[in-house]
């Protein structure tokens, strides 16, 4: 699923310094050189966007469960333009837990979903990134990540869009090399 159009308005928000960061924000002062850099964010998530639209990216897609080392499945998807270059990494992660009913019967299966987009310039520097959370009892959280061209953590704006507040911190990870995530990941599991 690719629904981002929220992200227009918050990036937007980003770049010209509406929206205010949360408490646990790890913000630089602001320069000319920050402004340069979430600008450069805003139109590398923008660029995507308009060659995703324009068929202008070739997709690749991978579903794994890691040979059965992870509980949960992960469907990747990866995006290249004409040169190769990977502008968009999606990830969509499934997790499901035996919840319990009123007797303490295991019930049906409590489960929750993480979606994470990762926008990469033209050199296939991670400048932008978007994560979604949702669960089967009405939570859902939505935080956006800018990046410079060094990796550095500009800006990092959440909101809780429905259910019960939590501190959402460390949560979403960079992901600043897609074609190293499958082999940790599945390295990660395997401990």
């Amino acid at each position: 699923m690719f629904i981002l159009r929220p992200a227009v308005v918050v990036t937007a928000a980003i770049l010209i310094g509406v929206a205010q960061p949360s408490r646990s924000q790890e913000a630089p002062p602001d320069s000319a050189a920050i402004k340069a850099a979430l600008r450069t964010a805003d139109s590398t998530f923008r660029e995507v966007g308009r060659l995703r639209d324009a068929k202008g990216l070739v997709r690749s897609d991978t579903a794994t469960n890691c040979a059965g080392k992870l509980k949960w499945g992960h469907k990747l998807e990866t995006y290249r333009d004409s040169a190769g270059v990977t502008r968009l990494f999606t990830v969509d992660r499934i997790n499901e837990d035996r919840a319990w009913d009123a007797s303490f019967r295991p019930s049906v299966s409590y489960s929750y979903g993480t979606d994470s987009y990762y926008y990469y310039d033209a050199g296939g520097r991670l400048r932008f990134a978007y994560y979604f959370f949702a669960d089967v009892l009405g939570n859902q959280y939505e935080e956006w990540q800018a990046y410079d061209g060094a990796g550095r953590l500009l800006r990092r704006i959440g909101r809780w869009k429905a259910g019960d507040p939590r501190d959402m911190t460390g949560l979403f990870k960079p992901v600043p090399d897609p074609g190293a995530y499958f082999t940790e990941l599945c390295k990660a599991a395997s401990h």
